[in-house]
């Protein structure tokens, strides 16, 4: 018999308050969610996968935000490049797809990008 660990988190229907203001008229406004609780009991490795792929998604919103800002003439490649670093790898198909036609934004943002990844090995910042 096996058995599954389980973790508490906050209701994201009504944020954790067991109710919802706008339903008053409805049971008191209780949350059909959670009924009431607050609180629901959601499998552990779940929810970690779940808090990963929110995380992910995140650092693509980013970075995306800062190609958009620095494409549009605007932003910097060294906020670029201090995104990417930040969140890694993952993005870089992102990258890839916003400068894809463009090769000299791709070599400014080369050099912005070595320039901020060696700070982060030496543990100061690229700025």
């Amino acid at each position: 018999m096996s058995t599954k660990k389980t973790v508490q988190v906050p209701c994201s229907k009504c944020d954790g308050n067991g109710s919802i203001e706008g339903f008053g008229h409805i049971e008191n406004g209780r949350c059909f969610r959670c009924a009431g609780a607050k609180v629901f009991e959601i499998d552990a490795e779940k929810y970690a996968r779940d808090v990963a792929e929110q995380a992910k998604w995140n650092a693509f919103g980013r970075v995306e935000s800062e190609l958009s800002a620095w494409t549009g003439g605007y932003g910097s490649a060294d906020r670029v490049a201090l995104a990417i670093v930040a969140y890694g790898s993952e993005v870089k198909g992102l990258v890839g797809f916003y400068l894809r036609d463009n090769a000299e934004w791709r070599a400014e943002l080369a050099t912005a990008w070595r320039k901020a990844n060696a700070a982060a090995k030496a543990g100061r910042s690229a700025a």
